[in-house]
């Protein structure tokens, strides 16, 4: 495994105390000493996301399948030169520059994972990187899901939907996920481990009564403290989330854990959520290819930046760590329905 790998050799580069003469240290016994290594590997696991575990590791496999290709040793640290030809073999294989741009950042946490000379942020390297993004062409496709195309989604979901109880419940996620800036993965099922919402972290306070949804953790959450995203209602709006969520759960079968569920208890998938979403948006003769279940996140800054809301609260409601917000910002493909 990855980490545990990393930690082992981590371990190894330890020092081991001084020789000078002085005090007794304390001695430990073996199973004692194993227990800290196993907390320190939990320690170190915990430091980031699953997700980003997960994508590291590809970069080493990917690194692996260079190597074997062109008949190169298994040597670390990586020489500069093979990091160079890495990154062009990542471009002729039609990777990304974002995905190698991940990579390379995973074989730099690789090196200092294991105490080893890292060149990843070699002036060379830096530079073909850039290279690469200038010359890849290939720009993020994906249109936002602005209000007035959630105005056409929820009123074709009666004529997509198998019962009006599904019209309902998806018009229940949609909104919410377009109001809360939210990220699919914050409230549907997308893996075995990966449940979404559940319904326990919904909630209602104040008068008039306004929409709170915990999250224990999420992408931008590292550190696992928790956020509460709370959404007020808008009068007159057929689009209101806290309307919306209200009528679901007025129908919504009692019991399961999963916020969002069908009638069956089974939960919402990332797969339903976007599978949907394209038939609501056929059913008005739209064109489909640019439209993800990430249009809404999309949607909810294009929207909140064509209104005037200031850059710093766009960061600050989609939970953002970073001004990666700005990519999210489509004001040129505002005008939705000119597909």
């Amino acid at each position: 495994h990855y980490c545990r790998c990393s930690l082992e050799v981590s371990a190894q580069t330890l020092p081991r105390g001084s020789t000078s003469r002085g005090p007794e240290p304390h001695t430990y016994p073996v199973q004692h000493m194993a227990d800290l290594r196993q907390e320190a590997g939990r320690l170190l696991q915990q430091s980031l996301s699953t997700n980003t575990w997960a994508t590291y590791q590809k970069g080493i496999n990917a690194l692996h399948q260079f190597r074997s290709a062109h008949q190169l040793q298994e040597v670390w640290p990586v020489p500069l030169d093979q990091v160079v030809n890495f990154i062009a073999y990542l471009s002729v294989t039609h990777h990304s520059p974002n995905t190698v741009k991940t990579y390379i950042a995973a074989l730099s946490s690789h090196h200092k994972f294991h105490g080893l000379t890292d060149c990843t942020n070699h002036f060379l390297i830096g530079k073909i990187v850039t290279g690469l993004h200038k010359s890849a062409g290939r720009p993020d496709t994906r249109k936002p899901i602005t209000a007035d195309l959630l105005q056409v989604v929820t009123n074709n979901l009666p004529h997509v939907c198998s019962s009006a109880y599904e019209a309902r419940l998806f018009k229940a996620v949609y909104c919410t996920a377009f109001f809360g800036f939210f990220r699919v993965s914050e409230l549907v099922q997308t893996g075995p481990s990966k449940t979404g919402c559940a319904i326990q972290n919904l909630s209602f306070s104040g008068n008039p009564q306004q929409l709170s949804i915990h999250l224990p953790h999420s992408k931008s959450d590292q550190y696992r403290m928790g956020t509460t995203v709370t959404m007020s209602p808008i009068p007159g709006n057929p689009l209101c989330p806290v309307v919306a969520i209200k009528h679901y759960l007025e129908a919504r079968p009692s019991g399961p854990q999963h916020a969002f569920v069908h009638f069956d208890h089974s939960p919402v998938t990332r797969y339903q959520f976007q599978a949907l979403l394209k038939k609501a948006l056929a059913h008005s003769n739209i064109n489909t290819a640019c439209y993800s279940s990430h249009s809404f996140r999309i949607g909810a800054a294009t929207s909140a930046a064509m209104n005037g809301v200031p850059e710093h609260l766009i960061q600050q409601y989609g939970r953002w760590k970073s001004d990666c917000y700005n990519a999210y910002i489509r004001l040129p493909t505002n005008s939705m329905l000119h597909n």
